[in-house]
């Protein structure tokens, strides 16, 4: 994915026809709530595929960035603000030349243990289709109000079902943190769970690890180092 480019005239012309129309750039969410049928979209559902971020002649030396959301509770304002600054982050990105080739990834958090979509996964972009990716985010607004949200499924989804080749081709070994292997943003309200287990990653939201997973930043997940990645 992420073989198209961005235009900001494009997105503007968006942008004001919803503002003429009246419409919301959130059209799952809004359909969710008229009709009742609470379900992942489609292409936000993160069973049983694998994200990839792909050098192409349009795009020689992407680089992924993966940005998720926790739609819990109040924080469904948070993409929503988002959604409309989504021309000056690239602009940022692109024109002002900090990122060539930015593939992005939109998604969504909420919580394993209640939340009926728990997490909900994109595409890598380029173009108007992240703009079309943020639409189809279910604004959950759940929770279980223990003061602790499922980030460990987002977490586990980008070290077991991505393919990125900023990494791939481009990460250097002992490099886990530089911006040429690519980059997670998770927006959060709260602290993670604690060790989340593999069989409620698997049953929540079809992420298969073979461990328990954890946030805790003095120790790497066990899930976060798959067989492909470098040994040092």
């Amino acid at each position: 994915m992420g073989y198209s480019h961005w235009s900001d005239d494009a997105f503007q012309a968006r942008q004001d026809h919803r503002r003429s129309s009246g419409q919301t750039a959130f059209t799952y969410d809004a359909w969710v709530r008229a009709t009742g049928q609470t379900r992942v979209h489609s292409q936000m559902d993160p069973f049983g595929v694998t994200r990839e971020s792909r050098d192409s002649a349009e795009h020689p030396d992407s680089l992924a960035i993966g940005v998720m959301f926790d739609v819990t509770g109040s924080m469904g304002s948070v993409p929503r603000t988002l959604q409309t600054k989504l021309g000056s982050l690239m602009r940022l990105l692109v024109e002002k030349g900090y990122v060539a080739h930015p593939q992005v990834l939109f998604g969504a958090i909420g919580d394993a243990n209640c939340d009926r979509v728990p997490l909900q996964v994109g595409q890598f972009e380029s173009g108007l289709e992240m703009d079309d990716d943020l639409g189809k985010i279910y604004l959950e607004g759940g929770g279980g109000g223990q003061v602790h949200e499922s980030y460990e499924l987002a977490i586990a989804f980008f070290a077991l079902h991505t393919a990125i080749d900023c990494f791939d081709k481009r990460g250097p070994p002992r490099a886990w943190c530089r911006s040429c292997s690519g980059a997670t943003i998770i927006s959060t309200s709260s602290p993670p769970t604690p060790p989340m287990a593999a069989a409620t990653m698997c049953r929540a939201a079809g992420v298969r690890c073979w461990a328990s997973v954890s946030c805790c930043w003095r120790r790497r997940p066990p899930c976060a180092r798959p067989s492909r990645w470098p040994s040092g």
